[in-house]
């Protein structure tokens, strides 16, 4: 019923997914 929000939400989880990628690699390289 609500493509959009659930469109909204799948990209946020993508961008959060990401985020946590980077930040795992930027820990790792720093220790």
């Amino acid at each position: 019923k609500e493509p959009a929000r659930v469109k909204v939400l799948e990209n946020m989880q993508i961008k959060i997914n990401e985020a946590e990628t980077l930040l795992v690699e930027y820990i790792g390289g720093n220790l």
